[in-house]
């Protein structure tokens, strides 16, 4: 024993004696590296570890990113690693570094919001894809439902209109599963309550989440049908204030706008559709000749009225300014966002400012509180103040539009000699310049106030990983406007103008300015309250976690009565070694619009998922196959959206004014009460059955695959029968009696390369596709099969085919060449044809061409597939990105002002009116792009066909930005400046020329969408 011990103290010696003798030589080596850690937004990382490798030795970053490490020598390798940051490895070459650290996608994308919480991303076994700020903001539109359409697998969307303030898109996600494309829209929540979310700042959002599968949404219950958006605005983060100013400026104009014809063409135009159908011709041969000279401005003008009303360019300011930052104590996110979007027409000098546009600031502040250890409290609230303005008639009033594509271009004069307003006894048409300068404005403003608190509460003095959390939510929108209304009097020349002493008649004359209120939603308040209990725990390999949570909501419009719901929400998820993973959901959610016994339902979903790489068989692939992870799911979802009536299980009854007694009509019209529809006390909400499966997977770390298939069964759709007999004397009961199948697939592919240490890159793409199948409606019995609406798609058009131009070898003729009619061996049609019009198929075969003959022609109205792809270049401080967008599989038909000539002496001609058939164009062989002119109200040209019908098949580029991002000034205190440039909606490829194909309607009533460049400035402090 002694012996061992004098060697264990010999030893000590000699070691202790060894490092004396090399230590002069290891102080002598060493030197002192400092630098500063930032990310690539040059914005300094607080905290960041530097390790030197092989040793314990290390230090962390200051609050302004910089560090200062004493290391052996200049061979030494120093890491750098910061969480939610890709790990850098660098040789101490230098006394002084500056280390950029880029952010680790797939970690920052660990954790998602779903329903009622979160998890991590590659545990969840749902289908659900999500979007950052950055993809948000990089959009550049002032909207937000504009931003972010496209950019998701499984994500459609229609534009109704472009007006400032009114030009949110229509949202579908996995196309239509109902009968009803109104009904289909998703549910959207604002960090966890339903809101007005299409003017929440860009800026403003963390994450945006869209839950498309039953696993995903079941826990909504009667709401999760149509799939659930979840949007979450930032919050705090502990560290010093990061204060962020970006402010773009924009101009704006139509994306596209349709071409009509001058004065002189009109005119000859309309002559010939006149002589067409037999009738004398309006405008002789003087009327022409001025036409053609302009040199009669006073009785035949020449207006262009796009160049004259709507201006070249509009301009948008978009501004917000936050603050981040938080203690141990509170976290704190505040912002401030202004908007100015201005309108397309020009502003002239008259008694009202009648140009659309909109206004918005909203303030908004998420403060978190660590009230103790295991408390915490939070407190949200946003404010919002917007005000739309547009011309006299209303908010929503397309009229300049409507004008601008109907009125002659020598309807009128804008002013005559005197001054006076010019007008046209044969038009009911205003004056446009009057309408721009007279005639008032509609203003409608909007105060929205949005409070929110929460607390959470650990109980792990109960049970370890036991939480719980209580959620109220205060809603209060209210909204007020005003419509000035004044029809000044409009005159018109009697005869030619000779001077100034012309005599004029007068036109139309009204009182002076009236005032109303502007019809729009006026007050309402939503109250939202959520108490849950959380859990998690991690038992050696297995890892657990389970919510419940109790809602209840209630929401009031005006004075109607309040509507409400009532729901329960659970999940449990398990996974072993984060290789096996199981997850179970439910919705019980009950809703007054019911019957006591019907109010209820029980929603439940199940999915399970495999993650390969966990493998140990995997482990030597993991350089090439980084991640794989196989799911599945299956659940029962809900949708409560069955129309704008309320308590359709109670029976109605209506009063009627036409009640009559005896045989006299002058003692009548009694009002009394008359039975209404039906009441169905079994109405009930529709029933999704939803199946989807598919994996996620990362190759040579750098490329990402997701994969989607789906299938949903929608039953109990909400529909009114049309086979009940008349003879029932009222009308029928809606019934939960439709089914829809909807069924496709979504593919999502990424890739991030680098070159060299200076030049990375990035490409994305998706592409999805659903398509829906009508299994059920009720329908009378058609008299042929092709006729049903069951086993189409919904939304499927209907129309005649064309085959071709009637031509003159298709009709007999007397011996004068007076047309007498089609021979007799051609289908022969129930409306009167000339040679010109479009011969529709016979698709019956039997000899008559009628409304049995319109069949299934195209797809429905909605795309069915969406696509897009992204390209990222970041070279130094420079970067460069451009997103493609398209969508397809659909058809729109032309209709109104968008493709039909005018008929009486309303309306204008287009440019392809000039390539109408007439028989000398015919027989000389130019292009026909249009039927023979015609100017009654015969309605046979302009039935649904195929002709007017257009592929809704588009390729946009959505959206191109270039931007420079300077270094931290010290001089100004800054952390990172950047300056960009971009532009959206800029080029399209597409079948419909006139019109945008991205907007839900073509006959022309609308106002456009905008195609923008911007310029801006993002500074970080």
């Amino acid at each position: 024993m002694k012996l061992k011990i004098f060697y264990k103290i010999s030893s000590l010696k000699v070691i202790i004696l060894l490092l004396i003798g090399f230590t002069p030589t290891l102080l002598f080596s060493q030197i002192t590296v400092r630098g500063v850690v930032m990310d690539t937004q040059r914005e300094p990382l607080i905290g960041a570890n530097i390790i030197e490798k092989g040793t314990s030795n290390g230090t962390v970053t200051d609050i302004d990113g910089n560090f200062s490490l004493n290391v052996r020598n200049t061979n030494a390798t120093l890491t750098f690693s910061y969480i939610g940051f890709i790990t850098k490895e660098v040789k101490a070459s230098s006394t002084r570094l500056e280390i950029i650290l880029e952010s680790d996608v797939q970690m920052m994308e660990e954790v998602i919001v779903v329903g009622y919480g979160s998890q991590k991303k590659e545990s969840v076994v749902g289908s659900i894809s999500t979007l950052s700020s950055a993809d948000l903001v990089q959009a550049g539109t002032s909207n937000l439902t504009t931003a972010f359409a496209g950019k998701v697998p499984g994500l459609t969307f229609t534009i109704p209109s472009g007006r400032p303030g009114g030009d949110a898109a229509d949202i579908y996600i996995r196309g239509v599963s109902t009968l009803s494309q109104t009904n289909s829209k998703p549910l959207i929540l604002v960090d966890g309550v339903e809101r007005e979310f299409s003017q929440v700042a860009p800026e403003d959002i963390e994450q945006f989440s869209v839950l498309k599968d039953a696993s995903a949404t079941a826990v909504y219950g009667v709401r999760g049908a149509n799939g659930v958006i979840l949007i979450t605005t930032k919050r705090g983060q502990k560290g010093m204030a990061k204060v962020s100013f970006n402010y773009k400026y924009s101009v704006q104009q139509p994306t596209r706008l349709p071409t009509f014809v001058g004065s002189y063409d009109h005119a000859v135009l309309r002559n010939e559709s006149l002589i067409n159908d037999g009738l004398t011709p309006t405008y002789t041969e003087e009327d022409l000749q001025h036409f053609l000279n302009k040199d009669a401005p006073y009785t035949h003008p020449d207006n262009d009225y796009f160049k004259d009303f709507l201006k070249e360019y509009s301009p948008m300011h978009d501004a917000v300014l936050s603050v981040r930052g938080g203690t141990d104590a509170v976290n704190y996110y505040i912002s401030l966002n202004g908007l100015f979007q201005d309108g397309m027409y020009k502003q002239f000098k008259g008694r009202y400012p009648s140009n659309a546009n909109f206004k918005k600031i909203n303030f908004r502040t998420n403060l978190d509180f660590a009230v103790t250890k295991s408390t915490d409290i939070s407190v949200d609230l946003n404010a919002r103040l917007t005000q739309e303005q547009n011309v006299s008639g209303g908010i929503d009033n397309n009229n300049i539009f409507v004008k601008l594509y109907e009125t002659p271009p020598f309807a009128y004069p804008y002013l005559l000699a005197d001054g006076t307003y010019g007008g046209n006894a044969n038009l009911s048409d205003d004056n446009l310049l009057a309408t721009l300068t007279e005639y008032g404005y509609s203003r409608l403003s909007d105060n929205i106030l949005e409070i929110t608190t929460r607390a959470n509460q650990k109980l792990d003095f109960i049970t370890k990983g036991l939480s719980a959390r209580a959620f109220l939510s205060y809603n209060n929108y209210y909204e007020s406007g005003t419509n000035i209304y004044y029809r000044p009097p409009t005159f018109a020349y009697v005869g030619a103008y000779t001077g100034e002493d012309t005599p004029k008649v007068l036109v139309q004359e009204e009182a002076g300015p009236t005032r109303s209120d502007v019809q729009g939603s006026g007050a309402r308040l939503r109250n939202n309250l959520e108490l849950g209990l959380n859990y998690s725990r991690t038992f050696s390999d297995h890892n657990v976690t389970g919510m419940l949570v109790y809602t209840q909501t209630q929401f009031m419009a005006n004075s109607t009565l309040p509507v409400g719901f009532i729901g329960y929400a659970g999940r449990a998820t398990y996974d072993y070694k984060q290789r096996y993973l199981a997850e179970a959901n439910f919705g019980y959610n009950g809703s007054d619009q019911f019957e006591k016994g019907q109010r209820f339902g029980f929603f439940p979903s199940f999915s399970l998922g495999y993650i390969l790489t966990e493998e140990n068989f995997m482990k030597n692939l993991s350089d090439a196959i980084s991640f794989v992870k196989f799911r599945g799911s299956y659940g029962k979802v809900g949708n409560d959206k069955i129309g704008s009536d309320r308590f359709l299980f109670l029976q109605t009854f209506d009063r009627n004014g036409d009640y009559y007694f005896g045989t006299d009509a002058a003692f009548g019209g009694m009002t009394a009460l008359i039975e209404g529809d039906l009441g169905n006390d079994k109405v009930t909400w529709e029933v999704g059955h939803k199946y989807n499966a598919g994996f996620d997977a990362r190759f040579f770390k750098n490329l990402s695959v997701t994969f989607d298939i789906f299938q949903e069964n929608r039953e109990k759709i909400f529909i009114q029968r049309v086979s009940t007999p008349q003879t029932l004397g009222v009308g029928s009961a809606n019934e939960n009696i439709g089914k829809v199948r909807n069924r496709g697939f979504e593919l999502e592919m990424g890739y991030n390369g680098k070159i060299g240490k200076d030049f990375s890159y990035n490409i994305k793409g998706m592409y999805s596709i659903a398509n829906n199948t009508i299994i059920y409606i009720d329908e009378v019995p058609p008299k042929y099969a092709y006729l049903s609406r069951i086993g189409k798609s919904v939304g499927q058009l209907f129309g005649h085919t064309v085959e071709r131009f009637y031509l003159p070898d298709d009709f007999d003729y007397d011996e004068n060449g007076k047309l007498i009619g089609l021979k007799a061996d051609l289908p022969q049609p129930t409306l009167p044809v000339q040679p010109g019009d479009f011969k529709y198929l016979d698709l019956n075969n039997d000899g008559v061409v009628d409304s049995f003959d319109k069949g299934p022609i195209g797809n429905s109205t909605l795309p069915k597939f969406v696509y897009n792809t992204s390209l990222g270049l970041t070279y130094k401080n420079f970067n460069f990105y451009i997103f493609w967008q398209g969508a397809g599989g659909n058809n729109k038909m032309l209709s109104g002002s968008a493709i039909y000539e005018p008929r009486r002496e309303k309306g204008r001609f287009l440019d392809v009116h000039m390539y109408r058939w007439t028989e000398e164009r015919w027989k000389n062989g130019e292009k026909i792009l249009y039927p023979r002119l015609a100017s009654n109200e015969n309605q046979y040209t302009r039935q649904n066909n195929t002709f007017f019908m257009r592929k809704g098949d588009y390729l946009r580029l959505k959206n191109v930005e270039f931007s420079y991002t300077f270094k931290k000034s010290k001089f100004l205190n800054l952390n990172s400046t950047r300056v960009y440039i971009g532009g959206t909606n800029l080029l399209t490829f597409d079948y419909i020329k006139n019109f945008d194909p991205e907007m839900g309607k073509l006959d022309g009533f609308f106002y456009p969408q905008s195609k923008t460049w911007r310029l801006g400035v993002d500074i970080n402090f």
